[in-house]
């Protein structure tokens, strides 16, 4: 389906297919049902996002609209385990994920990431979470702040 992004955005009529994973059911559960209390709508949507892709209800919490939902899908899983199944992607979103782990599993969590990168892909980490010293599959992006990039080189895999 595509998006409603505004004329002269960079993902306007983009074809969006959004895949969100976490390893706890109850989270998964929360995401799918699509209903958020007011203080989660505010971190960080703009008002026209907001009014956009949710529906206010009664009850004062705001439901994901139809639209919205069919570029979406959950999945439950391990970032520790193969990620083949979830699918090849553009960007990747990865927060609060790094930082509970040890050593030895953030750099298998990195390295399941990357091999889930399309050509030119851009992996995002939480603010509080980078890869420096930890793994040399990826590197600080040069063209979009914050996240990382494969780095092309055939050592990389060998390093990690």
């Amino acid at each position: 389906m595509r998006n409603k992004e505004q004329v002269g955005s960079p993902l306007a009529g983009a074809d969006i297919k959004i895949v969100g994973s976490d390893l706890s059911t109850d989270c998964i559960e929360t995401a799918e049902r699509g209903v958020y209390g007011h203080y989660d709508v505010q971190k960080g949507l703009s008002i026209h996002r907001l009014m956009t892709n949710f529906t206010r209800q009664n009850s004062g919490e705001w439901e994901v609209n139809e639209g919205l939902r069919d570029m979406v899908s959950f999945r439950r899983h391990n970032l520790l385990h193969p990620a083949q199944d979830l699918g090849a992607f553009d960007v990747i979103l990865c927060s609060n994920v790094l930082s509970g782990l040890v050593r030895a599993a953030k750099r298998d969590v990195v390295k399941t990431l990357t091999t889930q990168m399309l050509p030119d892909a851009y992996l995002f980490l939480g603010p509080d979470e980078n890869v420096e010293g930890l793994t040399e599959i990826v590197k600080p992006s040069r063209d979009m702040r914050g996240a990382y990039e494969k780095r092309l080189t055939k050592d990389a895999s060998a390093v990690a």
